[in-house]
């Protein structure tokens, strides 16, 4: 029996057209690229694949995996997030309560260097001091 449920289209397949971020991410590919003075040919060498595929991913026809990409933004010495640059940024998805903390700068510093202290006695001593300065600030 034929499976009669269809997956939305997405693109970046066969016969699929190509979505907005393929296109806008295969057009910051090849900026950067010409910007660089590199032609397709010296790209595609440097990161193992095809002048043919390559070509598909400047176009948006090809999807870019994950690992593609990051080969990509190590050949051109950009971090991988240039390729989103001209996207507009994501609806934000609520922080959970406990997740919430960790996204500040200063705790994920004191968690280093919490987990830096190899004394199981001075860890305790650590976290007895934050505790009294917890504390005492209420």
């Amino acid at each position: 029996m034929e499976n009669t449920r269809h997956s939305p289209k997405r693109g970046g397949g066969r016969g699929e057209a190509p979505t907005p971020v393929d296109i806008t991410v295969g057009r910051r590919l090849r900026l950067r690229r010409r910007t660089l003075g590199l032609s397709i040919q010296d790209l595609a060498f440097d990161v193992g694949i095809s002048d043919s595929q390559l070509r598909k991913y400047e176009s948006g026809l090809n999807r870019i995996s994950a690992s593609r990409l990051y080969a990509f933004a190590c050949a051109l010495e950009v971090t991988p997030s240039y390729f989103f640059e001209d996207l507009p940024p994501p609806v934000p998805s609520p922080v959970p309560e406990g997740e919430a903390m960790l996204t500040d700068p200063l705790t994920w510093q004191m968690v280093t260097a919490f987990e830096g202290i190899r004394s199981p006695s001075h860890k305790r001593a650590a976290y007895a001091l934050l505790i009294s300065m917890a504390a005492s600030s209420e």
